[in-house]
């Protein structure tokens, strides 16, 4: 005598559907994050590049600023300028490489 299979109940069809749908939102949201996700890595090391470059800078500036009040001619002034115009520049190179480097590196693929 033939078996015959059972047909599967409503509960288990709607199983199916739901795990379908969830593996089709899980392949769309990776899909955006993908694109998404590398403007924002981006945008994000930009801004943490600038933000620590800003913070030396400003921390630069204030201590320029403490030495340029303890010079007594104005001498001394135009060394203290040179001084921190020649440690500012080369600074900003220097933290314009890193930030170029920095987003050279994020921009690796991270599956």
């Amino acid at each position: 005598m033939p078996t015959e299979k059972a047909a599967p109940t409503e509960a288990a069809v709607g199983a199916q559907d739901a795990a379908s749908v969830q593996s089709q939102i899980n392949s769309a949201a990776e899909l955006a994050s993908q694109f998404v996700g590398a403007p924002l890595r981006m945008y994000m090391t930009l801004s943490r590049g600038w933000l620590e470059t800003a913070s030396r800078s400003l921390n630069a500036q204030a201590e320029h600023i403490a030495r340029l009040s303890k010079c007594r001619n104005p001498a001394e002034v135009l060394s203290c300028q040179a001084e921190f115009t020649r440690k500012a520049l080369t600074t900003s190179l220097e933290d314009g490489q890193k930030l170029f480097d920095s987003l050279r590196m994020d921009d690796t693929p991270k599956h």
